[in-house]
């Protein structure tokens, strides 16, 4: 039961120890308004989720059922901030189920408190087991946490995704894989891949075009290289007899990385004038500033 007075009292508190002034108009009523707020975010606290999957329905078809993309909010535990998503269901019938609203409303009943995403995740898989008593369960949370957002590390649209699987599920590998590719099925179907596709090689034509411009002023006659017409990479080559492992472990000292060739090679201990750098993962001033970084290293090693 929630404790109204209690929760305005340590609003009061809260902002008091913030340096707020409790007394002005904008703050007047606000530990009345979270006292309020509290009972609805935290309304889970004292729902019985069996009370959601008691009433089933007799089947004769024991085949997956899937609810996808319900979404819920939730609090984290630790901080006390926010984290929401959405979770999808799956489980195999054992001759009855339960009304689909039922689920959502299970997933309602534990995120509507103090919550951590695994133990989420867990809660519900394990009630479904206990109260529906399916064959399997499988339970995939896909969410974004407040705490790495705007705190911390402040990685805004990072996702936590987390399974818990159950009964035949652990299993059938074939049950899973199942449910990855109906998830899968979905994204595609509501995204326009093609587009995706289209501006993800316009950006990695730039990228690979700023690397390129770069090496050429920086590297002068020093190595050769192509411009590749697809792909991630730029192979280059130092001239014969140098060692692109030495040169890779110089670059490495100036916190740019490259793979040597002969990490590519049937014998890793053979010579190999070849390094492999990869374009895709930076920024165009980051790679303009690695390349010159490396561009000195070469100057140093290739005489």
């Amino acid at each position: 039961m929630i404790d109204q007075e209690k929760i305005k009292q340590a609003v009061k508190l809260l902002l008091e120890g913030i340096g707020e002034d409790t007394g002005r108009e904008g703050l007047k009523e606000t530990p009345e308004r979270i006292a309020r707020m509290y009972e609805e975010i935290y309304g889970g606290m004292d729902e019985d989720a069996a009370e959601h999957l008691k009433k089933t329905f007799h089947v004769e078809n024991n085949e997956i059922v899937m609810e996808k993309d319900i979404t819920f909010y939730s609090t984290c535990e630790h901080h006390l901030l926010p984290f929401y998503g959405k979770a999808h269901i799956a489980y195999i019938p054992d001759g009855k189920v339960v009304g689909l609203s039922k689920l959502a409303r299970t997933v309602e009943a534990f995120a509507r408190r103090l919550q951590i995403q695994e133990q989420l995740t867990g809660q519900i898989a394990d009630a479904l087991m206990e109260h529906l008593k399916p064959k399997g369960v499988l339970v995939m949370i896909e969410a974004e946490h407040m705490c790495m957002t705007m705190r911390g590390i402040k990685k805004p649209g990072s996702q936590t995704v987390t399974v818990v699987k159950r009964g035949v599920f652990l299993e059938d590998p074939e049950l899973t894989n199942l449910f990855f590719q109906m998830i899968c099925a979905e994204y595609l179907a509501q995204c326009d891949i093609d587009a995706h596709i289209d501006s993800i090689k316009k950006l990695y034509f730039e990228r690979m075009t700023v690397m390129a411009d770069a090496m050429e002023e920086g590297f002068a006659n020093r190595a050769r290289f192509h411009r590749p017409d697809g792909g991630l990479f730029i192979w280059c080559s130092l001239p014969e007899g140098y060692d692109g492992m030495e040169f890779c472990r110089r670059t490495g000292q100036v916190k740019v990385a490259a793979v040597p060739g002969a990490s590519f090679s049937v014998n890793e201990k053979e010579v190999v004038p070849t390094f492999r750098l990869n374009f895709s993962l930076s920024d165009n001033e980051t790679i303009r500033r690695g390349i010159a970084l490396m561009a000195q290293a070469m100057a140093e090693y290739v005489k």
